[in-house]
């Protein structure tokens, strides 16, 4: 009857009350570790078997009848504890997460009233020193625009490139906080700059201050085979905010890769044959000057750069002499100004801004990157082009030739692979400088291996399929069919949306 038996003890531990949870396939209780470390917050403990036989103790009575008639009280017996613990599904809601900070739901609510949420599976257990100020549950875009001030006054004393980078730093901060409401993936965040000891790591453990309320572990980042590992026990660990400082090697690979675009995360827990998956909703940041990526990444990160025109940073002013002290005290401020962000772009109903897409990543770029455009700031994506360009060389030298060839055919001139080469033999007799001539040449022959003079006008016109039907700058080689010459070309200018 053991079936019948861990139905019976289900039940009276659905009767009983206590918080049972299921989490990460695992079923369990939230502790109080207060005793070990002061207001460290509610955690999850897997039960053992031993443990339910102690709790079941308070409220189920096993009994045994002997053989002469008598009935004597027993403890649990270990194969019902077994078949309780290690036989789901369990009667008991399924616990995502615990968070100490309020959070935005992915429905636009919230969530900032302690105690567990059932329709998101969250536990809100909030430290009793954290102030957040009322969010306005109606917030305007004056609102926005108004908390990415305050938002940016964690970031005051940081020297960026551009805009767009300050865009990027605060896009950081809010991912952070509000991960657990982005039903989809994150990109990593890269902090990159020419110089050492600008302040890299100091934006990801302002980041870390903000959403954890102190520094994050700093280390240096795992290589090879150990990425997946560290991934793991990071995300077994619960961790939010992971910090790989003064990385040396080109940013990319199959861990990397996958622990941006991946929902969960599946390993082989160390010195054990069992499988661990749990959900991905950690945030890695990788700092390192000069930092360098593989093509693949270039779609999957949010770079943020320094800038270096300043030899002594001690010389410039300084907005906050302690800026982790500041940010501690303001962490109420800054936890309410990102969820006014986000809550206020969510209610206007999510307007388009007109920013191309970075595919997979369709909830961030709404909650956070399009929120923080709406409010005001520039596009924290806006460096990706650029770094694509300097990735991928072919890239690079289809934009240079195009860009040449707008300048030889200006106004939707038509072509042919003739009359290009005719042009190129004697470009001043057609009015066009020899230098633009040379950078058509130089980019066209990284692309084909060929100069066009080597070809003659029919392979010409082959390899031009090759710039063809792809936008670059802003300009596209379009092939028109084959005309009374030859087949056709011209250069069409694309019309980049409008800004917000």
């Amino acid at each position: 009857h053991l079936a019948q038996d861990r139905r019976d003890v289900l039940a009276a531990m659905r009767q009983s009350g206590m918080p049972f949870y299921v989490h990460n396939g695992r079923l369990g209780v939230l502790v109080d570790p207060g005793f070990e470390q002061t207001d460290a917050g509610l955690r999850f403990q897997a039960l053992t078997t031993l443990q339910l036989k102690v709790y079941l103790s308070e409220f189920v009575a096993f009994r045994i009848e002997r053989a002469n008639g008598d009935v004597a009280d027993i403890d649990a017996p270990d194969a019902v504890l077994k078949a309780v613990l290690g036989v789901p599904p369990w009667p008991f809601p399924t616990l995502r997460a615990i968070e100490r900070i309020p959070i935005l739901l992915p429905n636009g609510v919230v969530l900032d009233v302690p105690g567990f949420d059932a329709d998101s599976g969250i536990f809100y257990d909030p430290p009793g020193d954290l102030d957040v100020p009322g969010i306005p549950e109606w917030p305007t875009r004056a609102d926005a625009r108004a908390a990415v001030g305050v938002l940016s006054e964690a970031v005051a004393d940081a020297k960026f490139a551009a805009p767009c980078d300050c865009a990027a730093a605060l896009s950081a901060i809010m991912t952070a906080v509000l991960r657990r409401g982005i039903d989809g993936c994150t990109p990593i965040v890269t902090i990159t700059s020419a110089k050492s000891r600008i302040g890299k790591t100091e934006i990801a453990q302002i980041t870390s201050i903000v959403r954890n309320g102190e520094p994050a572990v700093v280390q240096a980042p795992p290589k090879g085979p150990e990425i997946a590992k560290e991934i793991l026990a990071q995300v077994r660990a619960g961790a939010h905010i992971v910090v790989w400082d003064n990385a040396d090697e080109e940013i990319g690979g199959a861990a990397l890769e996958a622990a941006a675009t991946a929902r969960k995360w599946q390993g082989r827990v160390l010195m054990s044959s069992n499988m661990f998956t749990g959900e991905m909703d950690l945030v890695l940041f990788i700092t390192g000057r000069h930092l360098t990526y593989h093509i693949d990444m270039l779609g999957r990160i949010a770079p943020v750069e320094l800038a270096t025109d300043v030899e002594d940073l001690s010389t410039l002013p300084m907005h906050h002499q302690d800026v982790r002290a500041w940010v501690r005290s303001n962490r109420g401020r800054l936890l309410a100004a990102i969820l006014t962000i986000a809550r206020a772009y969510f209610v206007a109903g999510s307007p388009d801004v007109g920013l191309s897409p970075l595919r997979g990543y369709d909830e961030w770029n709404r909650v956070v990157r399009s929120a923080l455009v709406w409010a005001g700031t520039a596009d924290p994506l806006q460096k990706l082009a650029q770094l694509k360009a300097d990735a991928d060389p072919e890239t690079e030298a289809c934009s240079q030739a195009l860009e040449a060839l707008e300048t030889m055919f200006p106004n939707d001139r038509h072509f042919t692979a003739k009359s290009l080469l005719s042009l190129l033999e004697r470009p001043q007799r057609f009015g066009v400088a020899r230098d633009v001539a040379a950078r058509f040449v130089e980019g066209f022959q990284i692309v084909v291996g060929a100069t066009p003079a080597q070809l003659g006008p029919l392979m010409l016109g082959h390899k031009l399929r090759r710039l063809s039907g792809q936008t670059l700058i802003g300009r596209n080689l379009r092939s028109l069919g084959t005309g009374y010459q030859g087949r056709e070309y011209k250069i069409e200018t694309i019309r980049a949306p409008k800004d917000c």
